[in-house]
């Protein structure tokens, strides 16, 4: 695990700051002009470079490109460049400017605001005549997710899938309603209807991390699978949904084997989706997830379970209306979210497609023109143009990088995040990031090794593409920012990771 290495970042780190053009001009006239002195002190530098040219010039990185850009917070210079202008598919890295921009823009403290509403209170017998609304803020955290952020405690389905709907159904019941003559209805109009940004492969559309985009989400528009073997060899599979309501069709043709033997299960994309392979007999259940297709529908449809299970009739069904209710609703119950910095730390962390995409939606919302994709990269351009990157640092037209079309170079990356280390939320910042050996996507990358603890950085994977970029502490104190990013890597991904954790490891001992 982690050394317990605190990274602090140095509040005078600036990178054209005219006072430390000044100081170094004065440390050059003072110092001691001696070879010694000199070497002494170039010896480092020059032994980075020197080590990371050789890496990147072994065989094994021959058959993609790679990009690296290495910048030090504390003598604000850059330490290494290798193709650091070049265009790259950056993956998740791209959550790096959307989380910056989110954070930077709203507010550490901003808080969603998700409410069930009707046209009236209830009657004196706790009768409500007609619908009731579940209206949609674009809260990313609407679900059963615990916050802060902690690590989940290992497979299967990671928390309670009716949480969310339970405690609204129970405010409900606690005001004295009894029953509900209409409908209850799931109100996704606060953003407008683009549940998918362009550049989105259509094999993602099946699985949790290509989930549509909607204002009204719970649980992530995550639904789970989970697939047990038969008590006896020859039986099938048995497949069941978490939360058991409204499963989507699925073709059933895997089957038990013997005892012992290997599982090889899988879900295959297809009109229906297919389960297929063997589960061996005692094996334990796998578990998939998969996305919602239609979120506003599905978390209509939780509400209304959740309802009936508190003991309020509800005589309509569950419906969506993208129409926007009358102002003068009667608010019945409200979910009130974690602040952003919480929110975004768990986005982080897993990082979580969904989430990146509604934040993106919500600064065209509250900053921008509607509630688009479009209108959301429009306002984080802005900010980005603001922060310093120059227009070639970055084409981003989605906010979780799951596109294939977002470019970024590392040195647009290592501006951003060296800009980040000197605003008023830098240590949110910081704290949103994977810490090596420690937890998020980094958890089992960097075990046992010096820059377990050093490094805080955002990873990123697609096919042929990973990349990592962040914070690290060297071994002698220093603190940089550095991306690394590869494309067209023909390689097993874990074999990539290996590359991308050798050439960091390298940069830690510097």
């Amino acid at each position: 695990m982690g050394t317990g290495v605190e990274f602090t970042m140095p509040k005078f780190a600036l990178r054209r700051h005219p006072a430390f053009a000044l100081g170094l001009l004065l440390l050059l006239i003072t110092a001691p002009l001696t070879g010694q002195s000199l070497k002494r002190k170039a010896a480092p530098k020059r032994s980075l470079s020197r080590e990371l040219d050789q890496a990147l010039a072994n065989p094994e990185f021959h058959r993609g490109f790679w990009g690296v850009y290495v910048y030090s917070l504390d003598h604000a210079r850059v330490v290494y460049r290798h193709n650091a202008d070049q265009y790259f598919l950056p993956a998740s890295n791209a959550k790096l400017f959307t989380l910056a921009a989110a954070l930077h823009l709203l507010g550490v403290d901003y808080r969603f605001h998700t409410t069930v509403e009707s046209a009236a209170p209830p009657d004196a017998t706790g009768l409500i005549a007609g619908d009731v609304r579940l209206v949609g803020s674009g809260d990313p955290s609407f679900g059963g997710r615990p916050y802060p952020y902690r690590e989940s405690p290992g497979s299967g389905v990671p928390y309670d899938m009716m949480a969310a709907p339970r405690a609204l159904a129970q405010q409900l019941k606690a005001r004295g309603v009894t029953k509900i003559s209409g409908d209850v209805v799931g109100d996704d109009s606060y953003f407008s209807d683009d549940p998918y940004p362009p550049g989105w492969a259509i094999g993602d559309e099946l699985w949790d991390y290509g989930a549509p985009v909607n204002a009204l989400t719970v649980n992530d528009n995550t639904q789970y699978l989970v697939l047990t073997p038969g008590a006896a060899a020859g039986e099938p599979v048995t497949g069941t949904f978490d939360p058991p309501l409204a499963p989507p069709v699925l073709v059933n043709d895997a089957t038990t084997t013997a005892a012992g033997t290997a599982t090889r299960v899988r879900l295959v994309d297809g009109d229906p989706a297919c389960i297929e392979g063997t589960m061996a007999a005692g094996a334990p259940p796998v578990t998939e997830a998969l996305a919602v297709r239609q979120p506003a529908l599905y978390a209509a449809r939780l509400l209304r379970a959740a309802l009936l299970e508190s003991g309020i009739t509800v005589t309509g069904t569950a419906r969506v209306d993208s129409t926007p209710a009358t102002p003068s609703q009667f608010s019945l119950a409200a979910w009130d979210s974690p602040s952003l910095a919480q929110i975004l730390q768990a986005t982080a962390k897993l990082s979580q497609n969904l989430e990146a995409e509604m934040l993106l939606r919500l600064l065209g919302k509250l900053r921008g023109a509607a509630g688009t994709t479009a209108a959301g990269a429009a306002v984080r351009a802005a900010f980005l143009h603001d922060a310093g990157l120059g227009d070639d640092d970055a084409s981003l037209v989605d906010g979780s990088g799951l596109s294939r079309t977002d470019l970024v170079t590392p040195a647009g990356v290592a501006r951003l995040l060296e800009y980040m280390a000197r605003q008023p939320e830098h240590d949110v910042f910081l704290s949103l990031l994977p810490v090596a050996a420690t937890d998020g996507t980094l958890a089992h990358r960097f075990v046992a090794t010096d820059a377990a603890g050093r490094i805080h950085a955002k990873t990123g994977s697609l096919s042929h593409v990973n990349s990592l970029s962040g914070y690290l502490t060297t071994a002698r104190g220093e603190h940089l920012v550095f991306s690394i990013l590869s494309n067209n890597v023909n390689r097993p991904a874990t074999a990539t990771r290996n590359q991308i954790d050798s050439i960091a490891t390298l940069i830690e001992k510097y």
